[in-house]
């Protein structure tokens, strides 16, 4: 069958290889003519992906959503819809992942099936029913993650997460091009270009309640080889020219023979690359032995999930983090010679002015090279979520991104909120140290470019939608 893997155009400053669709089309492409549409890489419109589709002719077009792209993948229905013939549309990613029993009816009758959870070996199995035409009640009942209609119910099938990570293989990296991508990859700072993601893992037993990444892909965690993880950095650097690494997992440094193991290979190869894992860690299991040999291997930036500095909050949204110790494992990793990343959140439920100024407090405290600042979101899936949900001040429709007072906690404003997380930049920033560090870090005219643009981005922009 011809599949076409899409990409929604979204507000973001990461425009990086979507690597759950480079996945999916690395699981399907022995048996299905697969191609993927990057619409924010590529700047495409509504009318520029319905230009492709007509191009192409897919008898499947497959849609990656965020909750924060349901306006933009609701367009593209809307004009998907019009076509005759009409390609079978799924939808997957975290959004349906998070909302299964109400997926299809949110985005409406043109998308036939949706999945959520891991869909890389379901998404084959379900395309080859498709082609044969098995579409019956016992055959798609047995397909992990995939959500489906019989009669006038919605079925959602329980996902399954595969333990033997390798089995999925390398996302399709030739049809990915990371090399063609823009200079502005998932983390803004890096050492080298093209720069791109890659997961050594995958799940998460934290459950912290702010946060769905369990619900995405299950709260064991589960670890690819270091032997293919070396492997694939050395083939994107001989292949496409990739000069430097981000690391994408969520828990990379929990097991440190993991790390210790895929270090060595590192070094032992001549990999030569920098990297670093830029969505942040936990530092708990990590000492100086262990900190020395990333540095040595080519780890030049380490962020870690603080979120708060009120300890009221930390316990609330479940982080389980004590702040002594990770003051202590700053530290370490400073004088690893790495640098040091801090990810904060504002306006979380019930959380006061007071309780805001404390986090910006912390973060001038600890031995942080770099900050960000992010407000609250409430997403789907998480149990923060509900309690939200519930509140006058939260906009359901807004835009969910963590640069959004679609949630607003009791006794600021849209506004006041806006302004503390402008604040918290600005203070943090205009300091002789971390003003040097961030005009320093600019590669090459594009990526001061970006850099700008992002600086933009974040002091510039007004409050959303809740007043």
């Amino acid at each position: 069958m011809r599949v076409l893997l899409v990409k929604p155009r979204s507000h973001t400053d990461s425009v990086t290889p979507p690597l759950g669709l480079g996945y999916l089309a690395e699981q399907i492409r022995g048996h299905h003519r697969v191609a993927v549409l990057d619409c924010l890489a590529r700047g495409l419109t509504t009318e520029g992906l319905l230009r492709e589709v007509r191009r192409r002719q897919p008898q499947v077009v497959g849609i990656q959503v965020y909750t924060s792209d349901r306006e933009v993948v609701r367009r593209y229905l809307r004009a998907l819809s019009r076509l005759h013939p009409m390609p079978v549309i799924v939808v997957g990613g975290p959004h349906p992942s998070s909302v299964p029993q109400s997926v299809l009816q949110d985005l409406g009758p043109a998308v036939a099936f949706a999945f959520a959870g891991e869909a890389e070996l379901p998404f084959a199995r379900w395309l080859d029913l498709l082609e044969a035409g098995d579409l019956s009640p016992e055959s798609l009942g047995d397909v992990p993650g995939l959500i489906w209609r019989r009669g006038g119910e919605v079925v959602a099938n329980s996902p399954a997460f595969q333990q033997d990570l390798d089995r999925h293989g390398e996302p399709a990296w030739d049809i990915l091009r990371p090399e063609r991508y823009p200079h502005s990859p998932f983390a803004a700072f890096v050492k080298a270009f093209p720069a791109v993601p890659i997961i050594a893992s995958r799940g998460c037993p934290h459950r912290c309640a702010f946060c769905a990444a369990g619900t995405l892909s299950g709260h064991r965690i589960r670890y690819r080889s270091p032997e293919a993880v070396v492997e694939e950095i050395l083939r994107l650097k001989r292949c496409h020219g990739i000069r430097e690494f981000q690391l994408a997992d969520d828990n990379f440094t929990a097991r440190p023979r993991h790390v210790a193991r895929m270090c060595e290979l590192l070094l032992e190869r001549g990999v030569n690359l920098p990297w670093s894992c830029p969505n942040g860690v936990r530092l708990e299991r990590l000492d100086s032995a262990l900190l020395a040999l990333m540095r040595s291997s080519g780890c030049h930036s380490l962020a870690v999930g603080i979120e708060s500095g009120s300890p009221r909050i930390l316990e609330k949204i479940h982080k389980r983090i004590d702040l002594a110790r990770i003051r202590e494992g700053l530290h370490l990793v400073r004088k690893a010679g790495i640098v040091t990343v801090g990810y904060f959140m504002l306006g979380f439920p019930t959380e006061s002015h007071q309780e805001r100024i404390q986090t910006i407090r912390l973060s001038l405290d600890l031995p942080l090279d770099r900050a960000h600042f992010m407000l609250y979101c409430p997403l789907p899936g998480t149990p923060l979520y509900e309690e939200a949900r519930t509140s006058s001040r939260f906009a359901p429709d807004g835009d969910f991104g963590f640069n959004s007072t679609i949630h607003v906690p009791v006794g600021t404003t849209a506004t006041r909120l806006a302004l503390q997380q402008k604040e918290a930049f600005l203070r943090f920033y205009l300091r002789p140290r971390q003003l040097g560090l961030l005009l320093g870090s600019a590669r090459s005219p594009a990526h001061l470019v970006h850099l700008a643009g992002r600086v933009r981005r974040w002091l510039l922009s007004s409050p959303g939608q809740v007043t």
